[in-house]
């Protein structure tokens, strides 16, 4: 495998999300970049290649060009820079002719996307991208077989977790409720509430959710709130269990709570069977997996001791499971300087 890290430098275009692009340039220059361009992927309202609504056609109106305009922008900021690898991870927010300029002024430039969220229902509108990039992976096995793709799973980011004899919880979870893809998370958490109040385990479930209840007259607000009346109606029915919050728990909250936790709950969008950054990283650090997930049977690090999938119509967790004795599961393959090596380097 030919070393395209080393003395390489490298066009980092990424989406924001979590900071996790900032991780990933960093790891690179540890492992010996000579230099990393760091580009944030900007959000567009006025795309139609992105969510199609009301904002999108009023943004559109407003400057029908902003993606072109942006691109242009970039490759003139570039100028002369010379690149050895473009790396783009999640988000494409340049025109096509990024790319193929790029290569012209780079003749030896290899392209490379990793995708971190499904394909089909996030980014389908991309797909004349994708023969644009000499390598294109997905942490979806099905998107991989759909598009042509190459799997590969997400990565994790290497921290100092708590031993299992000291966390403060047996069960964790933490994330949205929204009224698309996730809608039926709050009952599934509502299940296992009571499951944990019965054996006497002691949890932490925080799950935020959209106020659309919330009103200021205008036509747009009571349309919203008629659309999703009956989500709204979910909400106020959870509110009893305690974990519904309205706003977004802290990153550093967060990373607490999932360090004092012995088993991390994974509850997976419907449309979606790649492993999450945080079941990775559960398993990475030790600790139980709980999870609705049935494709990770298929994964090479599938252990039952350590891994409990439950079906979402009908949570039941074996409290067996969770007082069972802990053991590693070799996860390093996807720690984030393996991970690069393999994204990177692989031809």
């Amino acid at each position: 495998m030919r070393d395209n890290i080393t003395g390489k430098s490298i066009l980092l275009i990424g989406d924001p999300f979590y900071g996790y692009c900032a991780f990933i340039k960093e790891q690179l220059l540890l492992l010996g970049a000579k230099s990393i361009r760091f580009i944030e992927a900007p959000f567009y309202t006025g795309s139609f290649r992105d969510d199609i609504n009301l904002s999108t056609v009023v943004s559109w109106l407003k400057d029908p060009k902003v993606r072109t305009h942006w691109t242009q922008k970039l490759l003139n900021e570039l100028g002369d820079e010379v690149f050895d690898t473009l790396f783009v991870v999640q988000k494409m927010p340049f025109k096509k002719f990024f790319v193929d300029d790029l290569k012209s002024r780079n003749p030896r430039l290899r392209s490379i996307l990793f995708l971190w969220d499904t394909f089909r229902t996030q980014q389908a509108r991309y797909k004349d991208y994708l023969p644009k990039f000499d390598k294109v992976y997905t942490f979806d096995k099905d998107d991989a077989a759909t598009y042509h793709l190459t799997y590969f799973p997400d990565f994790y980011i290497e921290e100092e977790a708590v031993p299992i004899s000291q966390c403060q919880y047996d069960v964790a979870f933490v994330g949205t409720m929204d009224a698309d893809d996730t809608s039926y998370r709050g009952k599934i958490l509502a299940a296992i509430s009571e499951l944990c109040q019965q054996e006497g385990l002691n949890s932490f479930f925080y799950l935020r959710y959209y106020n659309y209840n919330k009103t200021d007259g205008s036509l747009k607000q009571r349309l919203k709130r008629f659309k999703f009346r009956h989500y709204n109606q979910e909400v106020e029915r959870l509110q009893k269990y305690g974990f519904m919050h309205e706003s977004a728990l802290p990153l550093s909250e967060y990373n607490h709570i999932m360090a004092n936790t012995k088993a991390v709950i994974d509850i997976s969008h419907r449309h979606r069977q790649g492993l999450t950054i945080n079941a990775i990283t559960a398993l990475a650090n030790g600790r139980k997996l709980i999870t609705t997930n049935q494709r990770i049977k298929e994964e090479s690090f599938y252990d039952p001791e350590m891994i409990c999938i439950i079906d979402e119509k009908a949570p039941v967790i074996d409290p067996a499971f969770l007082r069972s004795p802990y053991r590693l599961v070799d996860m390093s393959f996807l720690r984030m300087d393996h991970w690069l090596k393999h994204i990177v380097n692989e031809q």
